[in-house]
């Protein structure tokens, strides 16, 4: 269906012939307004419907409606007629496609001049829904305009697409040998960072060369869906004859490497580009965030026949010419500071390039183009230079050894900052899961170093929220099928924007494939992936199970950023550790502590379940007793205040317990 709005030059003014006599005056109008709605009521029974209206009418200018369902129609002849049939001599017509909502807006102007067209005409067209619900937010109109080869091939370098955009350029301009010809031999996903641009320059292309016989197209928001599906009906039923760019942008899968269509697009939205192949040009467009997408969308429609568009990468030089070219473009000077940006042996795409561009011109309107605002600089140049912050790091710093944790957090953290300001320089930013395993025996503070990694995250504006959310296998796994899923979903609801601390995780494997288990391991690797840009998950337990964890799902190991191995507390370590216990509890140690535990200590460390962190923090609260018991012996007269917050020797327990010496059960999950 096409729409237009027509410019006509009438042989004399009406307003002039008729306003003298106002008995003529109304005589006039009825008799235009009774052949306007006859002249459309033989048109309803016409095979290909169309309809026109006056619109509106100043001295000897009159602006007509026009909606024409035939495709191949002589708009100018049909007008023509039209002003014939109603008896009005016109000069001259110039005309302008339109879009439907433009077409629906110029309906009642004509009631201001005293032309009244019958809207009930319009049922027959089947067109009273679509002017009620055809304006959404997931739809918008626009209408192409002619373009040149030379301005065509100029996108495609421009926007780095040469490869597989300037060889369909070349076939769309290139003249078919049998002339004018109806259908449409291809349809078209492209997938780019400016993949809007292509689009548009797709339509105008194909526009040019009559390959599309409507200017309108429209663009039909996938990601922002939110249509019943007789509304869908009526939309591709009023675009039959021109465009409709699928854009499937910022649609997101479950695994961004081996999508699949049915997870992302609704089925009744395959069914009718099936339906309507021939009669609409359909435009995939996709960004790069899902690689596998369009391969995806291509397999869905397997009978119709595609071809894929996508973005160009250039490095080293090539790269360099391409910023060169943006700087005589814009008429500037380049300069080594910009060239620095691309590293070397980097691929980048064109959105990358501009965007360092940008940034490059942006520092340098301040600081040479308007050198007094050199002094103002951004957020990030003031925060770049800065350590990890907060008091929840200093707390991480603090503690009693755990080096290597200390390091692979340290590490996750800069990373984040780290791509918030390559984003700023003009990078893409890469939001790389920061999901992690923790592995370590019991009291090797794995749920602390977690709870304090929340912390940190939030205090360095990497996730929302903060806290600690902690989960075991009751909380994931149903106990009637279909349960699993849903509580594996409302834990991840529960712990967005923080962290997810799933304890004992290798204890969702049961002994058998296809389990309730399984099924909330499958369900936790879909929603890692779904929420990994505000919430992180960490998985905990001993070494040797979470390896055998990690292999029961091939893509949930993918999905691991960070391994952070929890090593065993030195003797030393735990003599800190009583230490520190023994401070925060407003206790000290006396002088021959240290050298009646650290012997004590190096023994204990040898046998296989001592405990870790626990076991220190059991002496503690065993040598408080045992100074109770010392201290209540004495005479309470002479008891001072160093009495009461001095532990000695003699009161820790140093009874070497046998079960150090069994073997691990790995029945709970001790901290």
């Amino acid at each position: 269906m096409r729409c237009y709005r027509a410019r006509c030059i009438l042989e004399e003014s009406i307003i002039r012939r008729t306003r003298d006599n106002e008995e003529e005056y109304d005589a006039f109008f009825d008799e235009k307004n009774q052949l306007i709605n006859e002249f459309n009521e033989m048109a309803r029974t016409m095979p290909n419907r169309n309809c026109a209206f006056i619109s509106s009418a100043v001295k000897d200018q009159a602006t007509i409606g026009v909606m024409m369902t035939d495709i191949e129609a002589d708009v100018k002849a049909y007008v023509k007629n039209f002003f014939s049939f109603i008896k009005l001599e016109c000069v001259d017509i110039s005309f302008e496609e339109i879009t439907v909502e433009t077409f629906k807006r110029m309906i009642p102007n004509g009631y201001h001049d005293n032309f009244k067209f019958d809207e009930d005409l319009l049922n027959d067209y089947e067109l009273d829904d679509l002017f009620s619900n055809y304006r959404r937010s997931y739809i918008n109109e626009n209408i192409t305009k002619s373009i040149d080869k030379k301005d065509a091939l100029a996108v495609a370098k421009k926007y780095l697409c040469s490869d597989t955009f300037e060889p369909e350029l070349k076939r769309i301009f290139r003249k078919n040998s049998v002339g004018v010809t109806k259908g449409i031999p291809v349809h078209y996903l492209v997938q780019s960072d400016n993949a809007h641009r292509l689009a548009d320059t797709l339509v105008s292309s194909l526009y040019s060369n009559n390959r599309l016989g409507c200017a309108r197209y429209t663009v039909l928001d996938l990601y922002n869906l939110s249509a019943r599906s007789s509304d869908i009906r009526e939309l591709f039923r009023v675009c039959s004859g021109s465009t409709i760019i699928m854009n499937c942008c910022g649609l997101k899968c479950t695994n961004s490497d081996n999508c699949t269509a049915d997870e992302t697009i609704p089925d009744i939205i395959f069914d009718l580009i099936n339906a309507y192949k021939n009669e609409i040009q359909f435009i995939f467009t996709f960004s790069n965030d899902v690689p596998s997408l369009p391969d995806a969308v291509e397999e869905k429609l397997g009978a119709i026949t595609f071809v894929k568009l996508a973005d160009d990468t250039v490095e080293n030089e090539d790269a360099h010419k391409y910023l060169r070219k943006l700087c005589r473009e814009e008429n500037t000077s380049c300069d080594k500071d910009l060239l620095s940006l691309c590293a070397k042996d980097t691929p980048y795409r064109a959105s990358e390039l501009m965007g360092m561009y940008d940034t490059w011109y942006s520092n340098v309107l301040k600081t040479k183009i308007y050198p007094q605002y050199s002094n103002f600089k951004k957020l990030y140049d003031r925060e770049e230079a800065k350590e990890i912050k907060g008091s929840a790091y200093s707390e991480l710093q603090e503690l009693i050894g755990l080096d290597s944790a200390k390091s692979v957090i340290e590490k996750a953290i800069t990373y984040s900052k780290a791509q918030k300001i390559f984003a700023d320089k003009g990078m893409k930013e890469s939001r790389t899961a920061m999901h992690m395993v923790f592995t370590g025996n019991p009291g090797t503070a794995k749920t602390t170093v977690a709870r304090l990694f929340a912390r940190i995250l939030k205090e360095n504006g990497v996730l929302s929220k903060g806290d600690l959310i902690e989960c075991g296998r009751s909380d994931l796994v149903g106990k009637y099928v279909g349960w699993t899923a849903v509580q594996v979903k409302n834990m991840f609801k529960k712990a967005k924007g923080s962290v997810l601390f799933i304890d004992e995780a290798y204890s969702l494997c049961d002994d058998r494939s296809g389990s309730y288990g399984d099924e909330a391991i499958n369900t936790i690797v879909q929603e890692m992936e779904n929420n990994r840009d505000d919430m992180v998950v960490i998985f905990a337990g001993y070494p040797k199970e979470m390896n055998d964890f990690l292999d029961r799902n091939p893509g949930l190991r993918s999905r691991i950023a960070f391994h952070v191995n929890f090593e065993d507390y030195t003797a030393e370590d735990l003599l800190s550790i009583v230490h520190l216990m023994a401070k925060n509890n407003e206790h000290k140690l006396a002088d021959d502590v240290d050298e009646t535990l650290l012997p004590f200590l190096e023994r204990v460390c040898k046998k296989p379940n001592f405990g870790n962190g626990r076991f220190a923090r059991n002496l503690i609260e065993g040598a408080l007793f045992g100074q109770a018991l010392r201290l209540t012996r004495q005479n309470f007269s002479t008891m001072t205040m160093d009495d009461i917050v001095t532990l000695k020797a003699r009161d820790f327990d140093l009874t070497e317990d046998d079960t150090l010496e069994e073997e691990p059960k790995h029945i709970g999950f001790n901290r």
